[in-house]
């Protein structure tokens, strides 16, 4: 638990029943959180301060940021991988403020058909420069979105959204907010939206190529509400 200093170069693991890293602020730099079995944040929760150049990785629990749970603060430069649930929102990371900018989110997972953002989950916050990659939300009732992003409100900006699979937002799914300057290519959605699924808020001056549905319509872009623009 930090609230101030530097912590550098140190591995958390292992934890249970409690946030394994929490900054308050503070400054991790080239730290790992991994393997740990946690509420909100199970490996890193950001309520100020800033981590750089973490890898936070293989970290499980529920309901909200298996890998990284922000609320303000600053992730940068930082890997987040291999998170996993059965149940939550945001397998790898959960925002609901703070900035997320030059990380690679990939190989997050949840496992219930119900829930949403098995890379990343925002209600608020900047998400930027970032690379979404091969994340997944379980099948089952096709009521699961966003593979890559869900975008509940927040920014999204200049981020590669790319091979991630879900029912509906294969690769992003818009609810609220705005993503600006993306490009989401060969994602998969089982229902609609392959590349895009908008429900509400603005997509802006995005690229959207080689996606696909498997069982409806909508491979590239799906629109329900919202604005598109470019």
């Amino acid at each position: 638990y930090m609230t101030g200093g530097t912590l550098t170069n140190c591995v958390v693991t292992g934890c249970r029943n409690f946030r394994a890293l929490y900054i308050a602020p503070g400054t991790a730099t080239l730290c790992r959180v991994q393997r740990n079995s946690l509420g909100n944040g199970g490996g890193l929760q950001l309520a100020g301060g800033t981590a750089q150049g973490c890898t936070i990785s293989g970290n499980a629990g529920t309901p909200y940021g298996v890998g990284v749970y922000m609320s303000s603060g600053l992730l940068v430069d930082s890997l987040v991988t291999a998170n996993a649930s059965s149940d939550a929102y945001g397998a790898g990371i959960y925002m609901t403020g703070g900035t997320a900018s030059n990380c690679f989110v990939a190989s997050n997972s949840i496992a219930a058909w119900h829930q949403h953002g098995g890379g990343v989950y925002l209600t608020g916050g900047l998400l930027a420069n970032s690379t979404i990659a091969g994340n997944t939300v379980a099948a089952g009732k096709g009521s699961s979105s966003s593979g890559g992003v869900r975008a509940d409100g927040g920014t999204v900006r200049s981020c590669l959204v790319r091979g991630n699979i879900a029912d509906y937002g294969g690769g992003i799914y818009v609810n609220g907010g705005v993503v600006q300057n993306c490009v989401s290519r060969d994602n998969t959605a089982r229902q609609q939206g392959g590349g895009i699924y908008v429900n509400a808020g603005r997509v802006e001056y995005g690229t959207v190529a080689s996606n696909s549905v498997t069982a409806s319509v909508g491979g590239g872009l799906y629109q329900a509400g919202g604005y598109v623009t470019n």
